[in-house]
Formats: structure tokens, sequence, C-alpha cells
């Protein structure tokens, strides 16, 4: 793995085989807690789940509440200036 990240399966009996098999039969991967961003700038820390094609959304699981998350380097310019201020 780059840059020291840990992706941990939430069920821990699981494993990344088991995470392997979900994302082939289309569904998605729950993943540990960490710092993501909204398209806007706006910091999320909380659960998250990654489906097949790489989408990042908030949740252990989907959910019609599910938003999309990125991370930093996916921001614009102007989204970075904001996740970059102290709140």
């Amino acid at each position: 793995m780059q840059s020291g990240v840990k992706v941990f399966a939430l069920d821990q009996g699981a494993g990344l085989a088991h995470a392997a098999r979900q994302l082939e039969e289309g569904g998605s991967v729950d993943m540990a807690v960490g710092l993501h961003y909204f398209r806007d700038g706006t910091k999320y820390r909380g659960a998250i789940h990654k489906h097949k094609d790489g989408t990042i959304m908030t949740g252990a699981r989907m959910t019609p509440a599910s938003k999309k998350v990125v991370h930093f380097s996916d921001l614009s310019e102007t989204a970075k200036k904001k996740a970059r201020k102290k709140t």
C-alpha cells in the first residue's frame, strides 16, 4: 500500500478476499473511518463504503442518505483552499 494508507473490512473475519468477492458481486466494501471531503471542500470524518466503480460514499452501508466523498487530491483548487482552513 502507498502512503501508509490502511483499509480494513469492518467485519474482521471477512478479510480482503471477502471484500474482493463483494466487489465482484457488484456490492460495496465497508471501510474504516478516514478523512474524506465533499466536493465543496467540507471535511467528512465518518464511516464510508466503496463501490465497485471506485466511488466512495458516506455511511458503512449504502442508504438513500449516502453522499459521495472524495480524497483531497480530487478536489478543485477552490475546494482545496476551503479544506485547508482550520475549523
